[in-house]
């Protein structure tokens, strides 16, 4: 055991439950000689540290730019929102926290758009003079919700039902799977693409996108 982890471990809340990981990810994933590769909506990074602040090295792996410029995430600190950061093709590092009480937090990653449209680098955390530590325990439960675009979050951000599709208007952690799976403790992954089907598309190609791509952390149209 090294004398970080036995550092780290005097900060761990009692009380609380702990993964086995520092890091864990929560969806597909696929990892790389350079980083971790995710696309689907809800595709979660959950981490623990000991310190005041944490940032992140992010980059748009892909981007359709008829649906905008940048990809979105949701950055949740202690099970509260703090804000969406805007993601670029540029590799850059973000501050998720800074001016914490000195101790033990956590962070999430959500990922707020859909698979097909964009895809993201995770290249690790920043945990600026602080420790890694243990990310919380996973839910005892895992649901995985199978669908098209309103599972996905298509447009639920949209002021206008008739608007055309925008990545800053689509919100995973606003989706009807995310907040069943929320509201039942359990951990949400969404495997949904926006016209996609089992056996057909609806435009009604054949065969269905969701079977072809279910085991893919990513796919093109």
């Amino acid at each position: 055991e090294s004398l970080e982890d036995i550092e780290m471990k005097k900060y761990l809340p009692e009380g609380m439950k702990f993964s086995k990981n520092k890091v864990d990810f929560i969806g597909r994933f696929e990892k790389t000689n350079e980083c971790y590769k995710f696309a689907w909506s809800g595709s979660t990074i959950r981490a623990g540290f000991v310190g005041t602040g944490i940032a992140v090295k992010l980059k748009s792996l892909e981007i359709d730019a008829k649906y905008g410029a940048s990809d979105f995430l949701e950055v949740i600190v202690d099970g509260t929102t703090q804000k969406t950061i805007a993601i670029t093709k540029a590799p850059k590092v973000y501050t998720l926290a800074e001016g914490l009480e000195h101790g033990y937090h956590y962070v999430e990653l959500i990922k707020r758009t859909e698979v097909g449209k964009t895809q993201m680098g995770f290249y690790g955390f920043d945990y600026k003079g602080g420790l890694e530590a243990f990310a919380p325990a996973q839910k005892e439960r895992t649901i995985e919700f199978i669908g098209d675009s309103i599972t996905a979050g298509w447009g639920n951000m949209s002021s206008w039902q008739t608007n055309e599709f925008i990545l800053s208007e689509e919100n995973a952690t606003k989706s009807y799977g995310y907040l069943v799976a929320k509201n039942l403790n359990a951990e949400a992954v969404l495997t949904a693409i926006s016209g996609g089907g089992i056996v057909q598309n609806s435009g009604g190609s054949t065969p269905g996108f969701l079977p072809i791509y279910w085991n893919s952390y990513a796919h093109k149209f």
